[in-house]
């Protein structure tokens, strides 16, 4: 996704309304300055661009989420809530610190694994392990936390530089969701008390009008 903006090219296979999403996201990505910071303020929160996949924002927002962290992964972000820049940095040099949890206890702080046909079957032993294989990459969640805390502008995003980014909801949906969404690929509601793994569309990130249309398509 950061290729697609971080260069001109429009592939020939896109309609006029993709085209547009696109030509929308490529602006609010330069506007926002994105290219050189990945933090960008969001009201009283923060949104955080580890430019990675689904299973890595999954993992980062489960391994925040389980040290006490208000996170929601928000399409092509993380949504970091109640915390302005410095506080933001802070926690995730701290997870950062801690250095890569085990997949598999990683697992266990998710409520809602039980995504295939046999999933039922499983022990909850075998659930956490099945599903640290499938929806976890532990090492490549903090690779990305890595980099993005290398990539940090000390001087970006500082009083006047750029408005403060105010998300704005999909217009078939009053409100964002009180609680976060279930994994990806989930079908089952949220257990009660226990850590999901968030992958809502309903967000529109300052770029996610393409994202969001490549998540429809794909």
């Amino acid at each position: 996704m950061l290729t697609i903006y971080t260069t001109a090219d429009v592939p020939a296979y896109l309609d006029s309304a993709a085209v547009r999403l696109l030509a929308e996201g490529r602006t609010n990505f330069t506007r926002f300055g994105l290219g050189q910071d990945p933090l960008l303020a969001s009201g009283a929160g923060t949104l955080i661009f580890a430019w990675r996949g689904d299973r890595i924002l999954s993992t980062l927002a489960v391994a925040l989420t389980g040290a006490g962290i208000d996170v929601a992964q928000d399409g092509v972000c993380l949504t970091m809530t109640g915390a302005d820049r410095a506080t933001a940095i802070t926690r995730l040099r701290a997870l950062l610190a801690e250095g890569p949890p085990d997949p598999v206890t990683l697992a266990a702080r998710v409520g809602t694994k039980i995504v295939e046909k046999y999933d039922e079957q499983l022990t909850e032993e075998l659930l956490n392990e099945a599903f640290a294989a499938r929806s976890l990459d532990v090492d490549g969640a903090w690779d990305a936390l890595r980099g993005l805390l290398d990539n940090l502008s000390p001087d970006h995003h500082t009083a006047g530089a750029h408005p403060a980014f105010v998300p704005s909801w999909d217009r078939h949906h009053d409100a964002p969701a009180s609680s976060p969404a279930r994994p990806a690929g989930s079908k089952a509601a949220r257990a009660p008390g226990r850590t999901e793994t968030p992958t809502s569309n309903r967000f529109r990130s300052p770029v996610g009008g393409f994202a969001t249309w490549v998540g429809v398509v794909s």
